[in-house]
């Protein structure tokens, strides 16, 4: 049996964060640990919790999602961070992969695609540390 990923969301709507984490808990291969606001405390939670995949929205200020992000991915964390928006705007995309995300999805999508999208994500960010030669896991 496949490993069970760690989530953390990072979104300061809690319907949002409700209906994100009733479509991922779905699947079980996917836990929602928790849930944070923007900013520092993305970071503390994230460092609590240890999940393999940030889920962090990206809206309006795009600035507080982005820094979140980009603080979420500085060094070689252990997680992925993927971005997720409301709509597909090309700026913002560009702009969240620059910040450090490593996908980023629509909100509506549907809950099959979105865990697809979150466990290819993953896989690749794996692939990527392997190819590094640099465990973010182990022990320094």
């Amino acid at each position: 049996m496949p490993e069970t990923l760690k989530i953390l969301i990072v979104d300061q709507h809690p319907d949002a964060v409700a209906g994100l984490r009733r479509a991922l808990n779905a699947f079980g291969n996917l836990e929602v640990v928790g849930d944070a606001g923007f900013g520092p405390v993305a970071s503390t939670w994230a460092h609590t919790l240890e999940p393999a995949i940030i889920v962090v929205s990206v809206e309006e200020p795009l600035s507080r999602s982005l820094s979140t992000i980009q603080s979420l991915t500085r060094g070689n964390p252990r997680w992925t961070v993927v971005g997720l928006v409301s709509q597909f705007d090309r700026e913002v995309f560009r702009r969240s992969v620059l910040a450090g995300a490593r996908d980023v999805l629509l909100r509506g999508s549907s809950p099959s695609d979105l865990h697809d999208s979150l466990v290819q994500a993953r896989n690749a960010d794996a692939l990527r540390i392997a190819a590094s030669g640099h465990d973010p896991t182990a022990p320094t």
